[in-house]
């Protein structure tokens, strides 16, 4: 059997250039407290980048608050990650080091990302706020969210999942856990719930938590069909609580100094560079919205020179 020579050059090219190796994460762990008004969560992640060069975790957009807020930190690092206005994931490899920030994956998804130290595996911790995730529904406060999220090509070898209420120990009368569902098992000690992996499983990449605690324990939640209204039309272009609900950071000032946050300063995610991002996530958008502008400013040009006739 003969051999073309495109062929050959391309069997040599594949053992001359590695493919790109996805990176290795042996732990994938969520710490979430429990509020009213938002869940504080960190995402612990025991990772081993190969020749990958940043992480990201994805959150659906109605889920973010209205503000940039997150805080990466990694083990044996004193100091915080630098929070960047928005992330560009084509800058090189040693400019996304010991920086984090978010960027938008299409309308309705939002990544918050982190640079990853190369050929070193660390521990990493992403903490932020989730808004609009907790609801109420047939006589139950419902806690209901994929707390473990991860790349199906990238699957983590033990994962993890610890809950807790922000202020006081969990009762076991203010869980209903024959009404809750959870990917693994879940066990209440000492006021703290915590889920763990079936026995044996491996390679996991998703792990869904469905709590029914008693009703009442959370103030104000909204009913499930009042929360599920919220959609990314509602949005605006910085994520979070639509612009006609927007509030005041929920985030109280002893959570700033708290592993949420470094510092009292919540600066906002630049609306221009938001808008930067949606247009380079649309091209066609974009190039169709310029043509419009072109037509249309030609037809002002016109009219205002015949307007002068």
């Amino acid at each position: 059997m003969r051999i073309s020579k495109w062929t050959a050059l391309w069997l040599v090219w594949l053992t001359v250039i590695p493919l790109s190796a996805k990176p290795v994460i042996h732990r994938a762990a969520a710490d979430v407290r429990l509020a009213s008004d938002y869940i504080s969560t960190t995402q612990i992640l025991d990772i081993t980048p190969q020749d990958a060069d940043e992480f990201r975790i994805p959150v659906e957009g109605k889920h973010l608050h209205k503000k940039c807020i997150l805080l990466v930190d990694m083990l044996g690092r004193d100091e915080h990650f630098e929070r960047l206005d928005w992330w560009n994931p084509t800058v090189s490899a040693d400019k996304k080091q010991f920086k984090c920030g978010r960027m938008w994956k299409d309308a309705d998804t939002a990544e918050l990302c982190w640079g990853l130290v190369p050929g070193k595996r660390n521990k990493y911790y992403a903490t932020y706020p989730l808004i609009n995730v907790m609801y109420s529904e047939d006589g139950h406060d419902v806690l209901d969210y994929d707390f473990i999220r991860l790349d199906p090509s990238c699957p983590a070898s033990q994962a993890d999942i610890k809950i807790s209420l922000k202020d006081k120990k969990l009762a076991p009368s203010d869980i209903d856990l024959d009404h809750s569902t959870v990917d693994g098992d879940i066990q209440l000690q000492d006021g703290v719930l915590y889920i763990t992996p079936k026995a044996g499983k491996e390679g996991i990449t998703t792990m869904h938590v469905h709590l029914a605690f008693r009703a009442g324990l959370f103030e104000g939640l909204p009913t499930r069909q009042d929360r599920d209204s919220l959609n990314t039309a509602d949005l605006s272009l910085n994520g979070g609580a639509p612009l006609a609900q927007a509030v005041p950071s929920p985030v109280v000032e002893e959570e700033l100094h708290s592993a949420m946050m470094s510092d009292a300063t919540l600066e906002t995610e630049s609306g221009g560079l938001a808008l930067i991002e949606y247009l380079e996530a649309y091209p066609k958008t974009a190039i169709s919205i310029g043509c419009l502008l072109v037509i249309l400013g030609g037809f002002i040009f016109r009219f205002i020179k015949a307007s002068r006739l």
